[in-house]
């Protein structure tokens, strides 16, 4: 396999783990809106740290895209 297609390749997945990463965030922060008022304290602060995770996650991941589609560039 061509280093191109290779790259491509981890392009495609790397997408798939951003979209992934996308979802949880948004069903997080749904859902903590939606039971804001039923939750306690400990949960609420639990879900933030986890939306703020994931956050990170989707930001380090479309950063790695961008830089793979730079090799891409080079090639």
């Amino acid at each position: 396999m061509a280093k191109i297609d290779k790259i491509k390749e981890f392009i495609g997945y790397l997408k798939v783990v951003l979209g992934i990463l996308v979802a949880i965030d948004i069903s997080i922060i749904g859902w903590l809106f939606k039971n804001e008022e039923r939750l306690s304290d400990t949960k609420i602060v639990l879900s933030s740290i986890a939306v703020v995770i994931t956050t990170i996650g989707v930001i380090i991941v479309n950063k790695k895209i961008l830089k793979e589609i730079d090799k891409l560039e080079e090639l």
